[in-house]
């Protein structure tokens, strides 16, 4: 029970709030000091938290793993729609459109989209001339 009341842990907290007999207090002391329950539960928070860092990078790179075949499929379905599509066709804001879709992809698969942000205000800034007009 004491190891897993966390870091703020205590003998105290822990009989009370499980009902138990304020009396264990002096025999629990005695118990942690000898067998060094303070610095086994660090040890235990300590290992726990590896585990959930190493749980929340793997969760973190199936996700970059997911972004990576969605680019792909994308890139695919747009490379095709290019291909039958003609330059005049497209208006600018399409053009922007697939554009900004592709740069948001691209950072998240690069994994720095968190980083970009903080540079450019997380945001991509093109402007269009009369001669872009159509395209």
């Amino acid at each position: 029970m004491y190891r897993d009341y966390g870091p703020l842990r205590n003998i105290r907290k822990v009989l009370r709030e499980n009902s138990l007999d304020a009396s264990l207090y002096a025999s629990w002391s005695r118990w942690s000091r000898k067998h060094d329950w303070k610095k086994r539960a660090e040890a235990y928070d300590d290992h726990a938290e590896k585990i959930r860092l190493l749980i929340q990078r793997e969760e973190e790179e199936e996700r970059r793993r997911a972004y990576q075949r969605m680019l792909s499929k994308v890139t695919r379905v747009v490379d095709e729609r290019l291909d039958k599509l003609r330059a005049e066709e497209l208006t600018a804001n399409q053009t922007m459109d697939f554009l900004e879709r592709s740069y948001e992809l691209g950072t998240r698969v690069s994994g720095l989209e968190g980083e970009d942000k903080g540079k450019s205000g997380g945001q991509l800034e093109i402007t269009f001339t009369d001669a872009f007009d159509g395209v």
